[in-house]
Formats: C-alpha cells, sequence, structure tokens
C-alpha cells in the first residue's frame, strides 16, 4: 500500500512536469517531440524501477532479517524444548516411581517406564489407552471415580489405594494426584505419582506383629526382663521388672540405674554390666538382691550380651526370677475379742476361735466403736483334701493343729485368728491401711509354709493361697468384707497357689463374668452352639493322616471363647459331664459317618475328663452313645490324663480294661505333666501316649527337655506303646523327633485345628491318594 501510493503521486508530478518541461524544449518540433517523449518514457522507467528496487529492497531486506532471527530462534526454540523433552523424559525413567498423566478422557498420553514395570506392561503400549488395560474392571471403576473426584477438586492430594491388576494382583499404592492446566487455567487432564508400597506393608505388618508377639511375651512373662544399650540406658523394662523394683516402665526406660536406683543398687547393676562387657559371656548365677522398698528378695539371674548376627554387640540383657522360698514380714496383728463363750466360739480341734467368733468380732470391728482400718486374711491350705485322702484325717488333723500354731507363733499373743472351715483360717491384721506391713507378714508366713511338716516320720509339705479384703476400703460390714476376702483368695490361687493377692473388684467381676458364662455354656448346649473343630494327626514317616483329634469350640455372636476359659467354667459348675457328653456323641457321629463314605481318617481322639471317667453312668453312657450314632468303638480313641489315673489307680485299671474290652483305643494325653507311677502305667491297657507341649516348646534349645521327649519315647516304645508329640511347629522341632524315633506328631506345622465343615475334602484328598 505505502509503494503504490508513493508511485501515484511520483507518476502525477512527473506527468505534469514532464510534458511542460518536454513541450517547452521541442519548440514545436514534431520530431524532437518525439525523441524528448521516448527520453522521457525511458528516463521514468528506470528511475520508477531504480525506486521500486530500492523501495522493495529495503522492506524485503528488513523481512527477511526479521524471518531469518524468528528462524534461529525458533530453532533454538525447538533445540530447548528437545532438550527439556530429553531431560525430562531422563528424570521420568529414572524414578522408580510410577509417573503417569492422562487426558480428559482418561486416555494415558505420559507413563513413565517405573509405570510400566509396576504393572509390567511397556509404556508405549499404555500411551492413549485406559486403566482397562492396567487393572481388573472393578479396580480401574474405581480408580476412574478418584479421578474425577481429583479434577473436581482442582487440588493436588496424597492417598493410598489398594487395587488389583489386570494379572489378579493385589497391590497396595502410595498416590499423588492432581490436575493439569493450561496457561489460561484450563484443566486438560490430571497428573500421577504412584509408588509399590506391598511388599512395605506387608513387611511393616511382619514388623508389628512380630513387636506385638515380642512385646506381650516379655510382659506377660512373671519374670523381671530387662534390655539396655551399650550406653546403659534401659530400652526394655517389662511389668514384672517394675514390680520387682519397685520402678515404674515409664520411668525406667531411656535412663540408666544411676537414674533409676540408689547408689549401692546402681553401683552392683553397673559392675555386673561392666564385667559381662570384658568377659563377653552369658552369667547365671543365684542371688539376694537389695530392693528400693528394702526386702532382699533371692532371684535367679541370668545376663548376658545382645549380638547381631554378624556378632557386632548392641546390648545387654537380664533376666530376674523370684525363687525366693522365705518372704520375711513383721506384722503388727489386730487384737481380738477376748470374752464370750468359749465352748461356742472355738474349734475344738485347733482352739481357735470359730467362724461365729470372727462374725462377732468383724461386726464390732465394723460397727463404730473400733475406728482402725485393718486387713482380712483368708488363708485356705492349697491341696488339704489329697492329704486327708492320702494319709486319712488323724493325719490331716494333726497337721492343721501344726498350722495353727506356726501361726500362733508367728503372730503376737493377741492376734485374732480362727479356722472358719476344714482348712481355711481368717485373719484379722491391724494396719493402718499401710499395706507395705501386710506384704512382710505374707512373704514372712509363704516362708515358713515352704519347710515340711514332720509328722508320723513323714515330711509333709503343704501350701497357702491367701486373699486380703481391706477395712473400709473394700467393704464395710462382715459379710461384704468375708465375700470379698474369699474372691481374692481365689484370684490368689488362679495365680498359681502359694501367694497371696489383695481384693480388686475385677475379681467380682471375674466371679460375675464366670458365672453368666456358665449360664450361658448350658444355653449354648441347649442350642446347639458348640462345634467340633479336628486336627490331624501325623504319620511322620509317611506324612499321612491316620487320626484327628476332636477340639471344642465355642463362637457366639459377639465373640470367640477360648477352650481355656470355659472348660474350667464347664468342671466348677458341673457342666463338664454335659459338655463331655456332647463331644463324644457328635465325634462319635462323624467318625461313624466318615467311614460309611469311606474316607481315611484314622481315628477320631476325643478328650475324657477326670469328672466324666469316674462318674457312676459312664459306661452306660459310651454303650448308650455307640448304640445311637451305630458307631465301631475301633474308630474311637479315648484321650485321658495322669491324674484322672492316679487317684484311684486300681480301679482305674479296671475301668480302662472294660473300656479297651469294648474296643475303645484309649492314649494318656499330655503325658509328663503329672507325677506318674511306672508301676501302675505298665500294668494299664494304653495304647498310645501324647508328649505335652510344653517339652516340644524350645525342645532345641532346652537340653533337659529333650531328655525328658527321648526317655518319653524310649518309655513308650519299651512297653509297646505309640508315641505322639503335641505342639509341632517348625520343621527343627519335627525333624528332632523323627531322628528320635517319634511315632506321629500333632501341630501347627502340618494343620491347625480345622472345622468339621472344612476337613471332609482334606479327608477325600487323602483317600485319593
Amino acid at each position: 500500500m505505502k509503494i503504490s501510493v508513493y508511485y501515484l503521486l511520483f507518476g502525477f508530478i512527473w506527468i505534469y512536469f514532464s510534458d511542460s518541461v518536454v513541450e517547452l524544449l521541442s519548440a514545436e518540433n514534431p520530431h524532437k517531440l518525439t525523441l524528448l517523449q521516448n527520453y522521457k518514457g525511458w528516463f521514468f522507467i528506470v528511475l520508477t524501477a531504480s525506486l521500486l528496487f530500492i523501495l522493495i529492497y529495503r522492506l524485503l531486506h528488513k523481512g527477511f532479517i526479521q524471518f531469518t532471527r524468528r528462524i534461529n530462534e525458533q530453532t533454538a526454540a525447538h533445540e530447548k524444548l528437545a532438550q527439556q523433552d530429553i531431560l525430562l523424559s531422563t528424570i521420568l525413567n529414572s524414578s522408580q516411581d510410577a509417573i503417569f498423566a492422562k487426558d480428559m478422557e482418561g486416555k494415558y498420553i505420559l507413563f513413565n517406564t517405573g509405570a510400566g514395570e509396576l504393572v509390567n506392561i511397556a509404556p508405549e503400549k499404555v500411551i492413549g489407552k485406559t486403566d482397562e488395560l492396567l487393572f481388573s474392571t472393578e479396580a480401574a471403576e474405581k480408580i476412574r471415580e478418584m479421578d474425577r473426584l481429583t479434577l473436581l477438586g482442582g487440588a493436588i492430594h496424597n492417598h493410598e489405594e489398594d487395587l488389583i491388576t489386570s494379572g489378579g494382583i493385589q497391590k497396595s499404592f502410595w498416590v499423588t494426584k492432581g490436575p493439569l492446566f493450561t496457561e489460561g487455567r484450563k484443566t486438560f487432564g490430571l497428573f500421577g505419582i504412584s509408588r509399590d508400597i506391598t511388599e512395605q506393608k506387608m513387611v511393616q505388618a511382619r514388623l508389628e506383629q512380630q513387636n506385638a508377639l515380642l512385646n506381650s511375651l516379655i510382659n506377660s512373662s512373671p519374670d523381671a526382663i530387662v534390655i539396655k544399650g551399650l550406653d546403659r540406658r534401659y530400652i526394655v523394662f517389662n511389668e514384672a521388672a517394675a514390680h520387682l523394683s519397685g520402678v515404674a516402665v515409664a520411668n525406667a526406660l531411656g535412663k540408666t540405674a544411676d537414674e533409676i536406683f540408689p547408689s549401692e543398687i546402681a553401683d552392683i547393676i553397673n559392675k555386673i554390666d561392666n564385667e559381662l562387657l570384658e568377659n563377653k559371656s552369658v552369667s547365671e548365677h543365684e542371688k539376694m538382691m537389695l530392693m528400693p522398698n528394702g526386702t532382699r528378695p533371692v532371684y535367679w539371674v541370668t545376663t548376658g550380651l545382645l549380638s547381631t548376627e554378624n556378632g557386632e554387640l548392641f546390648g545387654i540383657f537380664g533376666i530376674y526370677r523370684n525363687i525366693t522360698a522365705a518372704k520375711q514380714y513383721e506384722q503388727a496383728i489386730i487384737d481380738a475379742k477376748e470374752h464370750f463363750d468359749y465352748m461356742a466360739h472355738h474349734d475344738p480341734l485347733t482352739d481357735l476361735p470359730n467362724r461365729t467368733s470372727l462374725i462377732e468380732t468383724l461386726q464390732l470391728q465394723t460397727s463404730g466403736t473400733e475406728s482402725h482400718p485393718f486387713a482380712l486374711l483368708f488363708l485356705d491350705l492349697d491341696g488339704f483334701k489329697e492329704v486327708n485322702d492320702s494319709y486319712g484325717h488323724r493325719f490331716g488333723d494333726e497337721l492343721l493343729i501344726r498350722i495353727t500354731h506356726l501361726l500362733q507363733e508367728l503372730f503376737p499373743p493377741d492376734t485374732f485368728i480362727s479356722r472358719t472351715g476344714g482348712d481355711e483360717f481368717v485373719i484379722l491384721l491391724s494396719c493402718h491401711q499401710d499395706k507395705n506391713i501386710i506384704h512382710n507378714t505374707m512373704f514372712n508366713l509363704i516362708d515358713i509354709l515352704n519347710n515340711p511338716f514332720h509328722i508320723e516320720e513323714i515330711d509333709m509339705y503343704i501350701t497357702a493361697s491367701i486373699g486380703i479384703a481391706m477395712y473400709p476400703t473394700d467393704g464395710c460390714c462382715a459379710e461384704e468384707l468375708l465375700q470379698k476376702a474369699d474372691a481374692a483368695m481365689y484370684n490368689a490361687k488362679n495365680m498359681g497357689r502359694n501367694t497371696y493377692s489383695f481384693y480388686d473388684i475385677v475379681f467380682t467381676e471375674n466371679a460375675l463374668y464366670r458365672t453368666t458364662l456358665a449360664t450361658q455354656l448350658k444355653k449354648a448346649l441347649q442350642s446347639n452352639e458348640l462345634e467340633l473343630y479336628f486336627q490331624p494327626q501325623i504319620d511322620v514317616h509317611t506324612e499321612n493322616i491316620i487320626g484327628v483329634e476332636a477340639l471344642l469350640r465355642w463362637k457366639t455372636p459377639e465373640e470367640t471363647i477360648s477352650p481355656a476359659v470355659f472348660i474350667p467354667i464347664a468342671e466348677e459348675s458341673g457342666l463338664i459331664l454335659q459338655l463331655g457328653e456332647y463331644v463324644l456323641i457328635q465325634g462319635c457321629q462323624i467318625a461313624s459317618q466318615w467311614a460309611k463314605e469311606g474316607l481315611s481318617f484314622g481315628r477320631v481322639a476325643i478328650n475324657v475328663s477326670a469328672r466324666q471317667l469316674t462318674h457312676i453312668d459312664f459306661l452306660a453312657t459310651l454303650d448308650r452313645i455307640l448304640q445311637e450314632t451305630e458307631c465301631d468303638p475301633s474308630l474311637i480313641e479315648l484321650e485321658i490324663t495322669e491324674t484322672s489315673i492316679l487317684e484311684n489307680p486300681e480301679k482305674m485299671i479296671a475301668l480302662l480294661d472294660v473300656i479297651k474290652a469294648k474296643g475303645f483305643n484309649i492314649s494318656i494325653d499330655d503325658f509328663g505333666t503329672g507325677y506318674s507311677s511306672l508301676s501302675y502305667l505298665k500294668n494299664l491297657p494304653i495304647d498310645k501316649l501324647k508328649i505335652d507341649i510344653s517339652f516340644i516348646r524350645n525342645i532345641l534349645t532346652e537340653a533337659k527337655n529333650q531328655t525328658i521327649v527321648k526317655t518319653i519315647i524310649a518309655l513308650a516304645k519299651g512297653l509297646k506303646m505309640e508315641v505322639l508329640a503335641e505342639g509341632v511347629e517348625t520343621a527343627e522341632e519335627l525333624t528332632f523327633l523323627r531322628e528320635n524315633d517319634i511315632d506321629s506328631i500333632q501341630g501347627y506345622y502340618y494343620y491347625k485345628p480345622i472345622p468339621s465343615s472344612e476337613i471332609k475334602p482334606l479327608l477325600l484328598h487323602y483317600k485319593d491318594l
């Protein structure tokens, strides 16, 4: 446009002035006019062409320069973009994390090498495809919904995803996702960074399980267990250690002995640690220890160093087991009411106040006329019935008199000591609510009771379980105090006897719980809530199933109740007879059914309690069950305990002979945990001995367990009996038992207890082999 305008102006000017000049110069000479007109035309063409060239050249040259600059800039930009692409691709594909991007339709526009390795698909095959290529339909739909929420939210967020790949593999991912925007903030897709944490979660879960198991074992141990780092700071300090030392767990962890113990105790501990680090060996010894509370209990101490698999030391451990036979206490005893009718208020055998006197004294102590706090000690002799049964009542009476003298010698003359039953004593102890006084007295009493009583040329050992209720903390009347002291005494027995226990409201709650559970158990029997599980017994040579043990399980809608809980309750409540009959019926029915179906399962082993075995109707019950279930008795193995045999060996031998004659197999369960008499064992019609699980645990590390197991196996072989080991869980245990000629095993190494509905396919499998 500019050139055209210039040209138009120049043309007008030229024509106007050039014609006037030509006319003036030609002087009306036609020839000259023509010649000048030609010159003027040629000059105009040359001049305009030159001007046009100059104008066009300037314009094109400027455009060429600009074009060339743009080309160079574009080339540089393309090179920089290519470098950035290479850099981005290198970074993306060097990452082990999966990095990807999708368009708005969910199709992949970026998929790095890490993503390809994660799903085992080449990245180039994924571009342009959706999640259906990589994951199951359900997982792809789940991802699509999460992508939609991410785009809708417009923000970057992190979350965990559990997905199933197209190959059917369950995986867990830690994912970072966010939207992709143009420069104008328009969303055109989303990006994601995903990391496979499946193995990490599995390792973490295993680690948490191992830590939980380790913590549970350590804190459940009655032994005091402590572990310190090489800096001498405690990193493990279990509840038993806290009880032993009087130092709370929280106050011990992370601290040294100097920080938590008196200097004299800390010096002893530091000296032991120094010797350990110097000698680098495990030390086991018996030691009397001065505790912060002033007591001097005797402990079996095991100390040593902890090291890694490479032998690098990282800590010091100590295990303290209380083996104290004597616990000395000095205690003041409550003054007893002395003025009442002697014959009506005293026990004729021991000359002690009786229950009537005790009630009157308690009423007086709790009526307000006596305002001093006191402790009510309920003492029950452990195993006294067995003493009477074994040695006669005359022997038992003499023992009670000796116990009475012991109590009278232990406590001051004005102490109120009463005998309220056959082997029950109740003592009122003035303590002003100071439990340390009670602790001292109880340890002293238990110590003395650990010495034998020499009666009629017999050394008799007897222990006591003691329950303690505090007035007025635990009760304000005689009945309430006696009830709670009795509950505490039963807790002491449950703790293993030969100990004492203060009352806790938990005991009352436990008693209510046990009563409620007994009622529920009775209903469960009536409504068939109980179920039999079966644990296979395996021949160690053929590894075939040669039998199964029937194990009773109880599942309520709220929880699964352990047999260790409801079996003792059944024994206490008398329901054990009904439970035992239920298991016999169910076991015989299933054994008969399997036999009719041609399944090879050996025998069904059924536990028989001592109360069942000695019940007057037991043989009749067996006959009735066999008739009702049409079961061949040869399919059943009755498991009995050592203790049930030794209560009356002669009678038991005769009974078992009758049972054996009916066709049943008989085994002794948990062999080795009782006090077997070989003279009776050789006469018993026993087919099998079952080695108790307690001997199998730690069999590879405890020489005594190895010796016991080898002895039992040799004993069984010598008596022509089969021998089975219970609780086998590892290949090493199996190898040891197999090398020592065990016949069969039962344990988690092969099978856990299996519901009856699930064991049948297993038996069918063995049938088809």
